[in-house]
């Protein structure tokens, strides 16, 4: 299976989770319906990333990674989102920050001033943020319960942002691999696999 095909097969997968999570929307208890809806979102836009992401050399560079990577930024931020709702803390825009920050660069990385190892270690550094965001939330002592769901979320955040790191280093440095898409290396099979 080569790097297209894993983020296609993410896109599916993410695309019938946030279907699943529509189709219960209703039976959820009021106080779990703000919270759910937010993580449908960040679910959906999540897909749309990666099937921006797998068609990107189709179409302009300078218009599909800024938008891939916003609607994955996006999307992950509404999990922070989500998880920050269902567990009672308040609204604040500050979670937005790294989205803004990593939508804004990813324009000039790609559109102006063109770097692909610029847009993949600035993209790593935004998700790194938004990632452990998540996992500070799960762990936080308003989260803290005996719920072995909240300890496997954590377990995959962690997961995610070992994978972030791991692509930053793999992609980001000098000398790296220069197909995110091809079967250049196991990471081009794993990351969208995690994500």
């Amino acid at each position: 299976m080569d790097g297209l095909t894993a983020f296609f097969i993410s896109a599916v997968m993410i695309m019938l989770n946030g279907a699943v999570l529509g189709l219960m929307h209703r039976d959820l208890p009021q106080s779990l319906q703000a919270s759910a809806f937010s993580w449908r979102v960040g679910t959906l836009l999540q897909a749309g990333g990666c099937v921006l992401l797998a068609v990107q050399r189709s179409l302009p560079t300078a218009w599909v990674m800024p938008l891939a990577h916003g609607m994955l930024l996006l999307g992950i931020t509404g999990y922070w989102q989500a998880l920050r709702q269902f567990y009672g803390f308040a609204n604040t825009y500050v979670i937005g920050l790294p989205f803004l920050i990593g939508s804004f660069g990813m324009v000039w990385l790609s559109a102006i001033d063109p770097s692909r190892t610029g847009r993949i270690l600035l993209a790593a550094g935004c998700w790194s943020v938004i990632v452990t965001g998540c996992i500070v939330t799960l762990a936080s002592r308003r989260a803290s319960d005996s719920a072995n769901s909240r300890r496997v979320l954590m377990g995959v955040f962690i997961a995610v942002a070992l994978m972030i790191m791991a692509s930053g280093l793999v992609f980001g440095l000098p000398g790296a691999i220069r197909a995110l898409l091809g079967n250049a290396g196991w990471i081009n099979l794993i990351a969208p696999l995690i994500a």
